[in-house]
């Protein structure tokens, strides 16, 4: 058994594990315990800043 033949697995395998990592993070920031904190993250932009012209 040489690289070459092993390289198609280990590139499925490591396709199989971002697109794991990814869905781990969206699911995280999706949680419903986390809309508070979005909440205050999208007014920032909205409040009137200290020190501004």
């Amino acid at each position: 058994m040489d690289l070459v033949s092993v390289y198609p697995a280990i590139k499925s395998l490591w396709t199989v594990w971002l697109v794991l990592i990814f869905a781990l993070l969206i699911a995280r920031a999706l949680r419903p315990s986390r809309k508070p904190e979005f909440a205050r993250a999208a007014a920032i932009p909205l409040k009137d800043g200290e020190g501004q012209e």
